[in-house]
């Protein structure tokens, strides 16, 4: 039995097509693309008319809270994959501050296996980077490779030692696998319910996260990733100052051989900080920033010194954002609404092409890991997403297949709805 996709707007970055046009694919692999293709008697064929047909989404940046060793239980791996396929995500990387935390093979396998159970995306461990999170002692990195680790991300923390993380990046690098840095320095962050260091903090009453402790680690690590060779990738910019330094790092590099890379989060490049109030949909890390910051970052999308879209989903539990921006925990959910802000404040916005937003969730993301993916050409895995860019709704974050609701997104109104999340040939989502 194949699945036979009907008249869609064919939509492939890496291969430099953009057409209409049937997709055929068939035993898990894409088998056709053409013009009228026929449809065998058991063959499912969907409609995609007024359509994007896309490569399966990538988010390299995920938070699923399994294993999660102490009540109340959080994201499952099954919920977050469920959130993840409605979202039009066959891939995601799901980042290691778990408990226990995912700094030895046993939890990077446990991982891969309760995923495998649901039958539905793919999950790609992150690996700790010290074990702990202590920052003390490099993980076993090359046991965690061999058990399937996809990276290695010290993720809600930087490596404070400079040495250290020099360390880490060198044994990163021999192992052909990549960097994922949070940037920040906790010394430069005062202490208390740290929100901003800008017009939201000074309304509200609360101590700042500065962006310069964001900005002076992405400094520190692009020099450490040039000096090691290794491949880092920045997470979740959200300062002015951070995209000028990786465009400068990036200007550096040879044409074709790009080993820094950067991502922004649909909450940051849709949102700043006039848009908060006193509510924990609007409690992250890092913040969001001043409209300045926001203007760099869409600058850094449209100029692809910021290559890469990912979510950062950080679900938690209705009572642990509920409690106003001083009391409620860091994050937000994203895998099921960053379609739609891509679309509304990207895409319809005049921002990036159809084409160059779909390669930061597709192509970009599979060659920062170094996989196969991100593509609909004949051969490859057959992970599809089905986009209806003219569908018009407003989002309802109660109805959110994630056991997290808090989205700062919650009843604004969107474009672009995902209406079939096809993964290895099988449709997880309609």
């Amino acid at each position: 039995m194949g699945v036979l996709i009907k008249n869609g707007r064919v939509i492939d970055p890496a291969n430099s097509v953009d057409r209409l046009c049937d997709l055929f694919a068939a035993e898990g692999k894409i088998q056709a693309a053409g013009e009228n293709l026929p449809a065998r008697p058991d063959d499912q064929v969907i409609d995609a008319e007024d359509c994007w047909v896309v490569p399966g989404l990538i988010d390299l940046h995920t938070h699923l809270r399994d294993p999660w060793n102490a009540p109340p239980y959080k994201e499952t791996i099954a919920t977050g994959t469920l959130a993840a396929a409605a979202g039009g995500f066959t891939t995601v990387c799901c980042m290691p501050n778990t408990l226990p935390y995912a700094d030895s093979p046993e939890v990077v396998r446990y991982i891969t296996e309760r995923a495998s159970e649901t039958e539905r995306v793919r999950v790609l461990p992150v690996a700790g980077i010290t074990k702990g999170q202590l920052g003390g002692a490099l993980a076993p990195m090359t046991e965690l490779a061999a058990a399937g680790a996809c990276a290695f991300s010290e993720d809600g923390r930087s490596v404070a030692d400079e040495n250290l993380m020099r360390e880490a990046l060198k044994r990163a690098a021999a192992l052909c696998v990549p960097v994922f840095a949070h940037c920040e320095d906790v010394g430069m962050i005062i202490s208390g319910a740290s929100v901003h260091d800008g017009i939201a903090a000074r309304r509200f009453g609360l101590a700042g996260i500065s962006s310069r402790s964001e900005f002076s680690v992405v400094r520190r690590d692009c020099a450490l990733a040039a000096e090691t060779g290794a491949r880092l990738h920045i997470c979740h910019v959200s300062a002015a100052e951070s995209v000028e330094i990786i465009r400068e790092a990036v200007r550096k590099q040879s044409a074709g051989r790009r080993s820094i890379t950067a991502e922004v989060c649909p909450h940051h490049f849709a949102f700043c900080d006039g848009d908060i109030s006193d509510d924990g949909k609007f409690k992250m890390n890092p913040p969001l920033r001043s409209r300045a910051d926001r203007d760099a970052l869409l600058e850094g999308l449209r100029d692809g010194t910021l290559n890469i879209i990912a979510t950062d989903h950080a679900p938690h539990l209705a009572e642990e954002k509920s409690r106003g921006l001083s009391g409620s925990a860091f994050g937000v959910v994203g895998l099921e609404t960053a379609v739609g802000a891509g679309v509304t404040y990207l895409v319809r916005a005049g921002v990036m092409g159809v084409s160059d937003w779909v390669a930061a969730m597709t192509v970009s993301p599979a060659r920062v890991l170094g996989i196969e993916g991100g593509t609909l050409s004949e051969g490859s895995a057959a992970d599809i997403t089905i986009i209806n860019p003219d569908a018009r709704y407003r989002v309802d974050a109660g109805k959110f297949f994630s056991l997290g609701k808090s989205t700062p997104f919650d009843g604004t109104e969107l474009w672009g709805k995902v209406t079939h999340t096809i993964c290895n040939g099988k449709v997880v989502y309609r």
